[in-house]
């Protein structure tokens, strides 16, 4: 048998063909790709590998040699560029490339190589295969192209393309990030046999998060597996120690599974059997694949990255290896913006920021002491409490590693975390939890004793901790007026903020605690529903929990609302507002003239009582209503076409809840025991909601009470020339602000610290990032950003039903939200949303957003509102156009472009 040394020798050939029934023939290793030269030595070491043959990077040698010069030289060293000059440049490569078209020698040699290689009529996958894709530094994982399931008349295309993803935009930035040249993107191409699996998933011999080295940690899907790279849809993650035995599993539940379509060529995606929570592999099955996984890095004397396949007939296959590229010893920070990005969408800037790092800290802390937890654990546990938010490109992120530690402060809670992590949009951190031992649970049983005694208590004092909270607000609202902050200094407006901040921050720990407890009760209502077969868990429980009376986060709706009906039944003001003048000027006439002095108290007094609520509100550089009241103007208008009422919305709403409550009450009929207990529980839901939604709206208003002194002390601070603009103090984080003011600055010029740091911002908008991030080691921002590729061009997308109902009618992509937006009836979509929205879902037909969950402000507005809501939708604002016709179903969450689906809609 020849070499592998041998073959390194070999002269380079076209194509290259590895067949278990004759190895003789030369390989030319080293002209394979790392992904070639990794499948040669598992099947040499004796693995089962289903057979293969080569492209070898001679080919694309040949392509890129034919490049402009000019264009060669720009790929040898891609610059680290914004995303668009990235993907500009990989536009112009690709182009070239395959204007080319492969080499008349390869495409020859293709299909007599196919053919004595596979059986007639057999699938294959390509794969690409660059010299240093694999490799020990840098895997290039998910860099470049792969196919699966591709016919012999297709192989040519899907070649080129593998070839041409060694110019690809996120190739070009994966090289630029890690200083990388064009020799390692040299590509090749595999060409592997299907098997045809019954499941399939990568295996890992050290736990990629928690860096542990004695387990294998398996991802397994059903089908052909891709969920478990592009984590597309959920999948099962087992933990297998070094003895043999499982030390956890995490069975998700599966909704569909990737497989060949009919005739073997392409994929499709076969729906399972309502959501199948059957473990995709046996407990035997789990174990064989750790074994293979874990000889085969002893073998090779490094941790390895296993992508394997479980053939119908038992049989377990190696796919791929590769050593896995960061040390598993190295921390791995996981952040997750899924939720906190309805409350601080888009770049925020560093004033906010830490101020609201301060706020999470004091929060969380109150939380865990209300909760039965040590102070002295809290106060040794600091640094955990201080980074449980993080700002990543300018994007506030919740970093979740922290958050699992802060849970494990009290006792038991570990019980708690499914229906947080449900109610939130998170998925686990770590890919299961090892339950606890027997005796660590008899030890802990006083602590958790102690723990339910205080959630007792807590529960029972929710509404007295409430109010306290509110007495805290009202006392800064009078210590902060308008006047009295402007008879500040810059010292006397400093500590206003300081005082405030110690007496609202300690008290707002009311707000997590309201949220602990309706995470819990609203998880609880839904598996009563689904366990008692009162109808489906997600869509009754939306219609049971809607139009709940004196909702406080509705109140400025309502107001507004109110205003609407009143500018409609006064002839005068009405052509006023529908007159083409500007906002600014209707709001001048109607306190200029003496008819309309009701109206105008009437708006002033939403100003004074509302006037903080608004779009993206919890932003200290946010201007609201209270800076700008004419923007009242715009909202009242967008009202006036909607034709709403708020009898009409309370009727809708009323209708659906009532719709609802009698199927629950005719399912429960012969059953008082559940009866009594559901009634119980969705009461104390439907309380806790109102209580949750109260304290959201207060947050908007406590936003304002520090708004307001930072932007008096901005302008002290430009006065004093200190600043460029009163502004940039916004470009400041708190602690730097309080330095400048009482001489402890760092800064020896924070002019120049602010112009750097709006440049910063700048490029920072530029960046596209995940909404959920894993970094290794220090997380570096902009190795964190993602080139942004084609969404695809799929007709009905799923998401999460929020509020029930069916509409039909014309899109609008909202990508610059503003209170002046003209609305007419459209369905909105938007990447995601803010409290604000309020003003802008009232005048709409329905809303589709990216970001969400069934418990975000969204929902609940939608559900009250009486608009079909539905957020989770990947991607929606890169799908959907402007004026598309969608159809909407806010009750199962599908979205439908371009009237595919039939009836009208209402």
């Amino acid at each position: 048998m020849t070499t592998l040394s041998e073959r390194r020798a070999a002269p380079a050939a076209a194509t290259w063909t590895f067949d278990p029934r004759d190895r003789s023939a030369p390989a030319a290793v080293g002209s394979l790709g790392g992904k070639g030269d990794s499948l040669v030595a598992l099947a040499e070491e004796g693995w089962a590998v289903p057979r293969f043959i080569c492209v070898t990077t001679r080919v694309f040698d040949e392509l890129f040699a034919r490049l402009d010069p000019a264009l060669r030289e720009a790929l040898e060293a891609p610059p680290r560029a914004a995303p668009a000059a990235l993907a500009a440049l990989a536009a112009r490569a690709g182009a070239a490339l395959r204007g080319e078209g492969l080499p008349k020698q390869a495409e020859a040699e293709l299909p007599a190589a196919f053919d004595a290689a596979f059986d007639p009529g057999e699938s294959v996958s390509v794969r690409s295969s660059a010299l240093g894709e694999d490799g020990g530094s840098y895997s290039f994982a998910g860099q470049f192209d792969s196919h699966l399931c591709v016919g012999r008349d297709q192989i040519a295309a899907r070649v080129l393309d593998c070839l041409c993803s060694a110019v690809s935009a996120r190739a070009l930035q994966y090289r630029a990030l890690h200083g990388l040249g064009a020799e390692a993107a040299r590509m090749g191409v595999v060409v592997q046999r299907m098997v045809d699996a019954a499941a399939a998933g990568v295996a890992f011999t050290a736990d990629p998060v928690g860096g542990r080295d004695d387990r294998v940690t398996i991802s397994a899907a059903p089908g052909l597996g891709t969920s478990v790279v592009d984590g597309s849809e959920p999948v099962d993650t087992y933990a297998v120690l070094d003895d043999g035995r499982i030390a956890t599993r995490d069975i998700r539940a599966k909704v569909v599974a990737v497989v060949a379509a009919a005739g073997g060529e392409g994929t499709v995606r076969r729906p399972l059997d309502g959501a199948d929570e059957r473990p995709t592999l046996t407990d035997g099955e789990a174990v064989e694949i750790a074994a293979q996984a874990r000889a085969l890095a002893v073998r090779r004397g490094v941790p390895q990255d296993v992508e394997w396949a479980l053939g119908r007939d038992g049989a377990i296959y190696l796919l791929q290896a590769r050593p896995v590229t960061t040390r598993c010893e190295a921390t791995t920070s996981v952040f997750d913006n899924s939720n906190l990005v309805e409350s601080y969408p888009g770049l925020t800037l560093p004033l906010t920021f830490s101020l609201m790092r301060r706020a999470y800290r004091d929060n969380f802390g109150g939380l865990v002491r209300a909760f039965g937890g040590s102070r002295r654990r809290v106060e040794r546990s600091q640094a955990i409490f201080d980074n449980l938010v993080a700002l990543l490109a300018g994007r506030m992120y919740y970093n979740l590693s922290n958050w699992y530690l802060m849970f494990g402060q009290v006792p038991g809670m570990e019980r708690a975390l499914p229906a947080f992590e449900k109610a939130m949009g998170f998925r686990a951190v770590g890919g299961g939890r090892r339950a606890p031992s027997l005796r660590r649970r008899l030890r802990s049983l006083p602590l958790q004793a102690w723990v339910v005694a205080h959630l007792v208590f807590v529960f029972m004092t929710l509404g007295r901790r409430v109010r306290a909270y509110r007495r805290a607000l009202e006392e800064c609202a009078a210590d902060l007026d308008a006047q009295r902050v402007a008879a500040l200094d810059a010292h006397g407006l400093q500590e206003r903020i300081e005082r405030h901040s110690a007496l609202l921050f300690g008290k707002m720990s009311v707000a997590p605690i309201s949220d602990f407890f309706t995470q819990q009760l609203f998880g609880l209502l839904g598996g009563l529903i689904g366990r008692w077969g009162l109808g489906d868990p997600v869509g009754t429980r939306n219609e049971l929990l809607c139009g709940e009376q004196a909702m406080e986060s509705v109140e400025p709706v309502r107001s507004l609302v109110g205003l609407a009906e009143t500018v409609a039944a006064e002839p005068s003001a009405r052509a006023l507002f529908e007159s083409p003048a500007d906002a600014g000027e209707v709001w001048a006439r109607i306190h200029a003239d003496a008819r309309h002095a009701g109206l105008a108290g009437r708006l002033d007094r939403h100003v004074r009582l509302y006037g903080d609520r608004t779009l993206e509100e919890l932003k200290l550089e946010t201007r609201t209503l209270v800076d700008e009241p004419s923007g009242l103007v715009s909202i009242i208008r967008n009202y006036l076409r909607a034709g709403r009422s708020v009898a009409a919305m309370e009727s809708h709403e009323r209708e659906i809840r009532e719709a609802a409550e009698r199927r629950v009450a005719a399912a429960l009929r012969r059953h008082p025991l559940r009866r009594l207990a559901f009634a119980l529980v969705l009461r104390r839901c439907r309380w806790g909601l109102k209580a949750r939604e109260s304290i959201r709206l207060t947050r908007g208003r406590m936003a304002g009470f520090f708004r307001r002194p930072y932007r008096a002390l901005g302008e002290r601070l430009a006065a004093a020339g200190v600043l460029a603009a009163a502004d940039d103090v916004f470009y400041l984080s708190t602690d730097e602000v309080g330095d400048l003011i009482r001489g402890a600055s760092l800064s020896l010029d924070p002019r120049r610290l602010v112009a750097l740091r709006r440049e910063e911002y700048a490029e920072a908008a530029t960046l596209t990032l995940p909404s959920r991030i894993e970094a290794v080691g220090i997380p570096v921002p902009a190795q964190l950003a993602r080139v942004t590729e084609p969404a695809g061009e799929a007709t009905v997308l799923d998401g999460i039903g929020c509020s029930p109902g069916r509409v039909r009618g014309k899109a609008m992509v909202v990508r610059e939200p503003d209170v002046g937006l003209r609305i007419d009836g459209e369905i909105l979509v938007a990447r995601t949303t803010d409290p604000g929205w309020v003003f802008l879902m009232v005048a709409a037909a329905g809303l589709v957003a990216e970001q969400g969950n069934m418990l975000s402000h969204t929902a609940i507005i939608g559900r009250e509102l009486g608009v079909p809501t539905i957020v989770g939708v990947d991607r929606v604002t890169e799908r959907v156009r402007d004026g598309d016709l969608l159809e909407l179903d806010g009750r199962t969450g599908t979205v439908v472009i371009d009237g595919q689906a039939g009836g009208d809609g209402g």
